[in-house]
């Protein structure tokens, strides 16, 4: 090899055709130092948090997406069971019967409304995910993806 290196010099630069760009060698050097301190910090990470992002062969990579939880449709969910449960088990008062249908019916309202999102976030992933079907294998999950 060295004397292919040789064979290749240029007399006025003083250099090997074949050696890389400054900032070629810096940017392969980088890279290279930071898959080492990578793979290093693995070997301290707790197995089910390791390659959570790609895979090690570098060919799959995962996604997550956290959806914030609607707090109103839990509390309202909540009162409603509660109040069910009294109903069941001792009884309601007219008060209590009136709260009941009230807070039964703003549930349902909201709840529809969250359907009604949640419904078009799916078809917005199908959509996205449709665009890429010829260049890659996508899988999506959860439980409005699947139900």
């Amino acid at each position: 090899m060295a004397g292919s290196l040789a064979a290749g010099r240029d007399a006025t630069k003083g250099r090997a055709e074949c050696d890389p760009a400054p900032t070629t060698m810096k940017q392969i050097l980088v890279a290279s130092a930071s898959f080492w301190t990578f793979s290093l910090a693995a070997q301290t990470i707790p197995l089910w948090l390791r390659n959570a992002a790609i895979s090690p062969d570098g060919q799959t990579t995962a996604l997550q997406l956290n959806l914030s939880v609607d707090k109103t449709l839990i509390d309202l969910v909540s009162q409603r069971d509660a109040l069910l449960t009294k109903r069941h088990q001792e009884g309601l008062n007219q008060s209590e019967e009136q709260l009941l249908s009230k807070v039964a019916a703003e549930y349902l309202q909201l709840r529809t409304q969250a359907d009604a999102r949640s419904h078009a976030r799916v078809a917005k992933v199908r959509e996205v995910v449709g665009r890429y079907k010829n260049e890659a294998q996508i899988f999506v999950g959860g439980l409005t993806m699947i139900t």
